[in-house]
């Protein structure tokens, strides 16, 4: 059990280090644990204004996109479609 969580944890570790960018590998490489990294990741970058922004951009899409099935959906149920 212990190896188990041990392994999870350094593949989680490696997973992280190589998808962010040189300069974010830098600083977090001096961290011990998963949780101090994603802690110190977590208050960097969950406040910033780019990173806001994307995301409202990511969740308005997903609403278009919705809207848009809705509609299809229902302009097939209204043809006899279903």
């Amino acid at each position: 059990m212990h190896k188990e969580r041990t392994t999870r944890k350094a593949k989680a570790k490696s997973c992280l280090y190589a998808s962010v960018s040189p300069a974010i590998f830098n600083r977090i490489m001096a961290f011990g644990s998963m949780k101090e990294i994603w802690d110190y990741l977590k208050a960097e970058y969950q406040g910033d204004e780019r990173i806001k922004s994307m995301k409202m951009a990511l969740h308005a899409r997903k609403l278009l996109e919705a809207t848009l099935e809705a509609t299809l959906v229902k302009k097939e149920f209204i043809e006899g479609k279903y």
